[in-house]
């Protein structure tokens, strides 16, 4: 939730290298971040690049941003079933149809 938080507040700093700081912390080494396995590691980030956005599109001064976004793309397309139903609640409240996510 912490992180979350950062992650809202970082995006709306001016200070590129704190963005960039706050980024590569979080995402240092992509494959071992903060010793999550791959499904927790992919939550995590789709959580953080989700506050990550301005206007709609993710922040460009978010260092190795494809890289992170295809991580997220290639988990969620290799266990789309384990994703599923989160895909769905997040549509269902960023959509305002049918009752709000928890």
């Amino acid at each position: 939730m912490i992180l979350k938080l950062l992650a809202g507040l970082v995006r709306k700093s001016e200070d590129k290298e704190l963005v960039q700081r706050f980024w590569e912390a979080v995402s240092c080494n992509v494959e071992g971040i903060l010793e999550l396995g791959v499904a927790s590691k992919v939550g995590l980030l789709m959580h953080l690049l989700a506050q990550g956005k301005i206007k709609g599109e993710l922040d460009t001064r978010i260092p190795n941003r494809e890289k992170l976004q295809k991580l997220v793309d290639d988990e969620l397309v290799e266990n789309l079933a384990r994703w599923q139903d989160q895909i769905i609640r997040k549509w269902l409240q960023v959509s305002g149809t049918g009752k709000q996510a928890s």
